[in-house]
């Protein structure tokens, strides 16, 4: 009934179909041409609501569209099956008599007009509050389900189990991708995440933007070019440095760019991505950086909210924003008339009140609370 060759081309279909649920259709199908069924269908089984849903693979259109407007009510299977352990399959016989079945309203006014005799399912998901199982139907003019079936679907539960897991999976990192990339377009602040040689991954709009502008900011031969060739070779260094983890003072994450405007410089901020140990090769680090154009600063965050947020002094305060707009910490002393000693006590404190670090993490830190005062004047 299964040659070898169709059960590893079975496996590679079911496998595409954990990577891009579009492909789940071809898998359906090819498992429906081995079981000699009259189409197969996902289904989901909402426990909560009591609501169905249906996407079915060689099936008439009518079959999904009528079971999840009305025949998902009258769906017997579920309730009498109760709670079953994923990858265990079953047919309608398990479930209830066949001589039941037949009388029940679903059967004789959804399966038999459609020609399905007789239903298998296989479980892929089931917590407290839903289920979901791949379904298959036998035809009128021919046999029911019979043991054999059962155990060829058994044997590639793992292979389904898994292919229903990685979806869901992609699915919650796909949801969450998004919704990263909509805060990191709506960021005021300029954001470059470039690879460890200094190659763009990921631009946000106000990056892209000053790239347009083309004022000492661009993307030559495929990697971000700044001021001056000397410039340039600085950030390329400093990249490396950080994505290898090597950069330890603020000094050395932060860079001055000329634009051929003459208008003020660009300051850049580097500050390294967090990378995860993991068994397996890990990709080359990258760095995230913050570019700051003096000419149309303003105050990054509103004094007052940033001294509740995190409970800052005054003093704290004053030399945060200092900080997340770009200036060095001797600067920042001499602007707030204090002592560069008594200025890193302050800087201290602010890293365990704020949990940052250094520097850059706090340009990044006034770059996300921007992005919420920017909503609060909408």
């Amino acid at each position: 009934m299964l040659t070898e060759q169709k059960h590893e081309d079975l496996v590679s279909a079911i496998h595409d179909a954990a990577l891009d649920v579009e492909r789940w259709p071809s898998a359906i199908e090819m498992l429906a041409d081995v079981l000699g069924a009259t189409g197969g269908s996902l289904l989901r089984q909402d426990f909560v609501t009591g609501k169905g849903a249906m996407f079915s693979a060689r099936t008439d259109s009518q079959f999904s569209n009528r079971y999840n407007q009305y025949f998902y009510k009258l769906n017997v299977l579920p309730k009498r099956a109760g709670h079953r352990r994923v990858g265990s399959c079953l047919t309608d016989r398990v479930i209830l008599p066949k001589e039941e079945f037949i009388r029940t309203e679903f059967y004789n006014d959804y399966l038999k007009p459609f020609k399905v005799q007789g239903v298998m399912k296989i479980y892929l998901h089931a917590d407290e509050t839903c289920e979901g199982y791949l379904s298959f139907g036998s035809s009128s003019t021919r046999h029911d389900w019979e043991a054999e079936h059962v155990e060829l679907l058994t044997s590639l539960a793992a292979h389904l189990v898994c292919a229903t897991q990685v979806n869901r999976r992609l699915q919650s990192t796909r949801l969450i991708n998004k919704g990263t990339l909509e805060v990191f377009d709506r960021l005021s602040e300029a954001v470059a995440i470039t690879d460890g040689d200094g190659r763009p991954v990921l631009l946000n709009q106000a990056a892209e933007a000053m790239i347009a502008e083309a004022d000492g900011i661009a993307i030559k031969d495929c990697k971000l070019q700044v001021g001056n060739r000397s410039e340039t070779a600085l950030l390329q260094k400093m990249i490396a440095a950080t994505s290898r983890g090597e950069v330890r003072s603020p000094e050395a994450s932060t860079l001055t760019i000329s634009r051929p405007s003459r208008r003020r410089a660009y300051r850049l901020f580097v500050a390294p991505m967090r990378r995860t140990r993991n068994w397996l090769p890990s990709e080359p680090g990258g760095a995230i950086i913050f570019i700051r154009d003096p000419e149309s600063a303003r105050p990054l965050v509103d004094k007052a909210y940033l001294c509740d947020l995190y409970g800052l002094t005054p003093t704290e305060t004053d030399l945060a924003i200092e900080l997340m707009q770009g200036g060095r910490l001797t600067a920042a002393a001499e602007t707030l008339g204090i002592a560069t000693s008594t200025a890193k006590s302050h800087l201290k404190r602010i890293f365990d009140k704020t949990g940052a670090h250094r520097q850059a993490e706090l340009v990044r830190l006034a770059a996300e609370i921007g992005t919420v005062m920017e909503r609060r004047r909408r």
